[in-house]
């Protein structure tokens, strides 16, 4: 019995079913550079956006609360500007991203944090939280903002 069990769990697995789906992610520059024009021009970029609260049958309905998250590849210049213009200080210790990167290595980073450049994009909406982390050696910002609810 139990190795049947093994066995429909193991084909369950491998077949895909009841896992969730690969999670398609953004790369269009627009809705970041709309958001976030303090960023400038930029390499590249990777994110997701959507609601964060779950209306069912059996929620309180009421306002939804969005997101987006992901990173944004600067340009070097850009960096730079962002290093020299605004007070930077190392990420608490454990902090990671909550977003996947998978096209640079970001072992052993030093994550910093500017709470200026947090406060000069926050966007102007009602309950807005944003969070935007840069490792300056790879012109990386990994970002994640709230905003409703």
């Amino acid at each position: 019995m139990k190795k049947a069990a093994f066995v429909f769990t193991v084909l369950l697995v491998l077949s895909g079913c009841g896992g969730k789906p690969a999670p398609e992610y953004r790369t269009d520059h627009e809705p970041i550079r709309k958001r976030f024009p303090l960023l400038g021009e930029f390499e590249k970029c990777c994110w997701e956006g959507g609601t964060s609260t779950i209306n069912s049958r059996l929620s309180v309905p009421g306002p939804s609360a969005y997101y987006m998250k992901g990173y944004v590849f600067l340009k070097p210049e850009k960096t730079a500007e962002l290093l020299s213009l605004l007070s930077w200080v190392a990420a608490p210790a454990k902090f990671e991203p909550d977003f996947p990167v998978n096209s640079v290595n970001i072992a052993g980073c030093k994550w910093q944090v500017s709470e200026e450049l947090n406060k000069k994009l926050k966007l102007e909406k009602k309950h807005c939280r944003a969070f935007f982390y840069l490792i300056n050696e790879k012109n990386l910002i990994y970002f994640h903002i709230s905003w409703g609810g």
